[in-house]
Order: structure tokens, then sequence, then C-alpha cells
């Protein structure tokens, strides 16, 4: 006498149940089978921790109205609820650290945080507006959402930096535009790690440029043949060009053809310039700018001491609401190791 249909279905179910928990039992994002072998109720191992950052399970915020190459994804792209999968949906479960998507700028994925991290600045509370690590994207890392719009092989290239990678300003593109609905007050820090071309000539490397014509502080690299409208300007310096009321320039000079750690601390009457360990302080004045108005790497705004773009590369940009201390900018130095904010 020959089995049922329900006898011979309820058999070719445990079969298959059987053959779906042991190719289940072979990949990483699956383990322990229960009794009935249902994945449906099984315990993802690592889950939500896919990402190769150390797992941004978020996206990292919207853009404040302005433009967006890649959609502003944040580390890893969305990287779903943390559930457990269910019925049907249990055989296309996502596996931790599968199928990411890139960052905006981004040209192979994020890398992941690289390097040490620093000493938090200890008279800093909450003080960091922007943080680009710039580790294959231009996501801000501050927690703030302020990312970066930049387009890749366009604006800028990313490779080895200071700290992890970097990106190389292209002379074809714009650098990198600061997005925020903040405003950046007299009180302010800007730091990046730079490494200029040797032998430039000509008008100052924009490192940041904030504020709109007519009204924007450019924060300059000068070039070691200066031309510009700056009067006395001395070779490879920092300088600030405070739109209409001349320039103030330091001496304190990062080395062209390496990197150095430069800062612009900045109160309401004064400024510290920074570079490696050194500084030089001198009495200046600021214009309020939104971070929207801000750009690393490039003179948007036809500064006449500014040249468009800078020439050589940049890495661990940081924006902050209030002046660092030196000690605090030496914590950022690392002895000239470098490391990373967050």
């Amino acid at each position: 006498m020959f089995p049922s249909k329900s006898v011979l279905a309820g058999a070719l179910g445990a079969a298959c149940a059987l053959s779906a928990c042991a190719a289940l039992e072979g990949l990483d994002g699956f383990s322990e089978c229960n009794a009935n072998c249902d994945a449906s109720i099984r315990a993802r191992d690592g889950a939500g921790g896919g990402s190769s950052s150390g797992g941004d399970a978020t996206r990292d915020g919207s853009q404040d109205g302005t433009e967006n190459d890649d959609g502003a994804l944040g580390d890893g792209g969305p990287a779903g609820d943390g559930g457990t999968p269910s019925g049907d949906d249990a055989s296309d479960a996502q596996i931790p650290g599968d199928a990411q998507i890139p960052g905006d700028a981004g040209d192979g994925g994020d890398a992941g945080p690289s390097g040490p991290t620093c000493t938090a600045p200890a008279d800093i509370d909450g003080g960091l507006l922007v943080y680009y690590p710039l580790e294959g994207d231009t996501n801000d890392r501050s927690g703030n959402g302020n990312n970066g719009v930049a387009t890749a092989g366009t604006d800028v290239t990313f490779g080895q930096g200071k700290v992890g990678q970097g990106v190389t300003i292209l002379s074809t593109g714009r650098g990198i535009a600061v997005s925020g609905a903040a405003t950046l007050g007299s009180a302010r820090t800007l730091c990046s790690w730079v490494d200029a071309t040797a032998n430039t000539a000509g008008g100052g490397l924009p490192v940041f440029v904030a504020g709109p014509t007519g009204a924007a502080d450019l924060y300059d690299v000068s070039t070691a043949n200066p031309n510009d409208t700056c009067a006395m300007q001395v070779k490879n310096t920092l300088f600030i060009d405070h739109w209409g009321a001349g320039c103030y320039s330091a001496g304190v000079a990062p080395t062209p053809g390496s990197w150095s750690l430069v800062c612009f601390a900045q109160s309401a009457s004064s400024t510290t310039f920074f570079v490696n360990g050194s500084t030089s302080t001198l009495p200046t004045s600021t214009y309020s700018a939104a971070l929207s108005a801000i750009t690393v790497g490039s003179d948007r705004v036809a500064g006449s001491t500014t040249q468009i773009v800078f020439k050589g590369q940049l890495d661990e940009i940081s924006i902050w609401s209030a002046p660092l201390s030196t000690a605090d900018m030496n914590a950022l130095y690392n002895g000239g190791n470098g490391c990373r904010v967050r």
C-alpha cells in the first residue's frame, strides 16, 4: 500500500529542512540550529556588525539641502534593523559584512578606521562640528551628519594618507564642500594634515575657505614662490586672508612634500597658527560662516590671494566650534604620528 500524499509531503519537507539547515550551518552568519532546524528563529551571529569600519549601522545623516552624488549613505550602507529573518525570507538573509555600499565620493568603499585614536581634547565639550577621516569617502564621523560633498575622480581621488587614507585635490574639480545648517562663529578651530606639492608658485594653496564672496576667510599655505596680493608673504608659511582687511601671515611653515598637521585656532580677536607642535599667535578678525559655506581644498569665492585648488594631499579634516588649546592640537599631532579624532 502506497503512503498518502500528506505523508509524502511531510517527509519531503523534513528532508528539505535538513538540507537547508546543513547549508546554513556552513555560513558564518548562522549557527546553533534548534531542534526543529528553523532558521526563522535562529539568532544571527554578530548581527549589525558587518561594516568594515566598525559598524555604523545607520545612514550618516542628511545633506541639509546640498547636492549629494552618492546619496550620502553612511559607512556600510543601510544595515537593516538587526532583526531575524522569518518564513520564506530566511534563505535571503544578509550575511554580516556582505554587499556594502560605498559612502559619498567613495571610489572603493569605506576602508574603515585606521591608526590610533587621539586623546580627547580636554577643553572642548561637544565642540566637534565636522570630522572627515577620508577613509574612502567624505562622510562626517563627528556624529553630526555634516557630510562632505565631492565627486571621486573629478574633485578628489583617494589614496594613502597620513592616517589610513587621504585625498588628493584634483585640478579638474572643486575640492570638498562641507554641509550643515550650523553657523561657525568667530570662535573656531580648523585642522588638517597637509602634504603640499613642492616648488609651487603663485597664490596661496587653500586648505579651508569659510564664507561667501566679499565676506570670507581664506586659510592658506603660501607657495614656495609667492606671487599674490598679500604683502610680504613668506614662502611655505600659513596665512589667513580676511576678505577686505588684508592678510595675517604666521611664522610657522609646513614642509612641502611631507605631511604636516596645520591648525587655525581662532577667538574673536586672535588666531593661533599651529604646525607640527610650533605655534604663532597674531591679532586677527573673522567672519561668521555657515558650515554649508565652507570648502576644503578649494577656493570657490574667487579670492585674489588664493589659487583655485590645493596642490597636494589632505587628511583628517576637523572643524571645531571653539579654539583648541596648544595641548589639544598637540594631542591631534600625536608626536607626528597622527591619530583618529573618533
